[in-house]
């Protein structure tokens, strides 16, 4: 029971640095600020209320909101034995996480208006004048679940995993990259849903420390940086690029005491080649997932750097298509174990029994291990595209492109910008009834996960001798 003690006293912690440091930031998100004693008193307020409208504990609850919103509303939950997760505003829902009660900015298109909470200038109000809510002493059974993370890795899918309290408990107290580097004060750019954010999130409300977050195009971020002494941004290369872009056109770079951590996908030769030049900074890549956190990483500050340091308690497996592990240099899928990783995902045993087996997470990264035991990640074993940590399907996409007027045949591929960060590209066999401007428009509301960045029309698709499209041979094509 001591876990379950640990894990369900979170609303105790905030109370204890609420009394011990009451006018220290506990969260900033670029353009709100809230502290410890702030934090505290609306989470409590927020708490009755939702308790008010209806929301019990076991509910699931998802939540559409800004992050400096999201975040007492998620405490709030927490202490109502709820279970929550989030999504972006233009999300769609899906079977495998039906929620009870949804939590926005506004009403959902795809939702019950009668179970949406919707956060405006009434709700404000409600929490206003509400009483503070006094959490009860009860202990909850470890089991119960207390949070869902979305994840589209391995499949291009989006799935669900689960942690209990006394999962979250483990999770709470492993590493990530930022452990490492600068002076403990980070940026992350990641939304505020993703798994790794949330988990930082209470990491910094466990330690008493203040949790930074922004979104990558605010063009405040550098005086943001400065402000608060941050010296380590974190986010995907995407992220990381528009960022990137925001200091060179306000003519500013990051000096020798900055640190940029990339994750969710690995950064482009080019893109690296580009901060470089006009940058001082320490550049770090970081490996890892959403399934089992924090794995390797290394520092790509210099031209040509080895590969990925393995974390020392993750064990990191090269192996065959009949799981037999493979010897240094040579390549195949890599597998991982860690201990305190998810082992299945919510409602979905198909991609369970693919992804984990014997103990191991099968990522669906390619690569080797050199003599000197680092990682080296060399692709993916099957057709998935990551989109600065988005991964999806392309056969999703291409069964959408069939369905418009005018195209004959269709097929979606990467291809970089002149960052070097991949963006969703699509070859077109069209006829005369086509029209690019409504095509577009179409996509746009189809398919919200990735903006379909350019548009080619070609006499043919590529395809082998079973018909299976060639999108490398796409890519090479048109990245020329």
């Amino acid at each position: 029971m001591e876990v379950v003690q640990k894990m369900i006293s979170a609303h105790k912690k905030l109370e204890f640095w609420a009394g011990l440091k009451p006018d220290e930031l506990a969260f900033v998100d670029g353009k709100k600020e809230i502290t410890f004693a702030e934090l505290n008193i609306h989470t409590l307020k927020v708490t009755s209320v939702l308790r008010e409208l209806g929301i019990d504990r076991g509910d699931l609850v998802c939540t559409m909101l800004p992050a400096y919103l999201d975040w007492p509303v998620t405490l709030a939950l927490q202490i109502i034995g709820a279970t929550s997760f989030a999504k972006p505003t233009s999300a769609s829902f899906d079977l495998y996480a039906e929620p009870k009660w949804l939590i926005a900015l506004k009403e959902h298109p795809q939702f019950s208006i009668q179970n949406t909470i919707v956060v405006d200038q009434n709700f404000a109000e409600r929490v206003n004048d509400a009483e503070s809510y006094i959490p009860s002493q009860e202990l909850l059974d470890p089991s119960n679940l207390m949070r869902l993370c979305s994840t589209s890795g391995t499949s291009g899918e989006t799935k669900y995993l689960a942690y209990s309290f006394s999962d979250m408990f483990s999770r709470l107290f492993s590493p990530s990259a930022v452990t490492f580097v600068g002076n403990g004060k980070f940026l992350n750019l990641m939304h505020f849903g993703a798994a790794q954010s949330y988990f930082w999130a209470q990491r910094a409300l466990n330690a008493g420390k203040t949790y930074f977050t922004s979104g990558a195009s605010n063009d405040a971020l550098f005086e943001f940086l400065r402000k608060y002494s941050i010296e380590t941004i974190y986010g995907s290369p995407q992220q990381i690029s528009i960022f990137m872009q925001n200091l060179r056109n306000a003519g500013q770079n990051l000096d020798s005491n900055f640190n940029l951590v990339l994750g969710g996908s690995a950064p482009s030769p080019k893109m690296l080649e580009m901060i470089r030049e006009e940058n001082k900074c320490s550049i770090f890549n970081s490996h890892g997932s959403a399934e089992t956190g924090f794995i390797s990483a290394c520092d790509v500050t210099l031209k040509d750097a080895p590969g990925l340091l393995i974390y020392p308690n993750s064990i990191v497996e090269v192996v065959d298509e009949n799981d037999s592990e493979l010897s240094e240099n040579q390549i195949g899928l890599l597998r991982y174990k860690v201990p305190g990783a998810c082992t299945s995902y919510l409602n979905n045993p198909d991609q369970t029994k693919k992804s984990f087996r014997d103990g191991f997470f099968y990522s669906g990264d390619m690569g080797y291990k050199s003599d000197d035991g680092r990682l080296h990640i060399t692709g993916r074993s099957n057709e998935v595209i990551n989109f600065g940590g988005v991964k999806i399907n392309p056969e999703q996409v291409d069964a959408l492109l069939l369905t418009e007027i005018g195209i004959q045949d269709a097929a979606s591929f990467a291809l970089d910008d002149e960052t070097g960060i991949p963006k969703l590209a699509v070859a077109l066999v069209v006829d005369h009834e086509f029209d690019e401007e409504v095509f577009l428009s179409a996509m746009k509301v189809k398919f919200t996960r990735a903006k379909i960045s350019r548009v080619f029309k070609v006499n043919a698709v590529p395809r082998n001798q079973n018909g299976k499209i060639l999108r490398r041979e796409l890519s090479r094509k048109f990245n020329n």
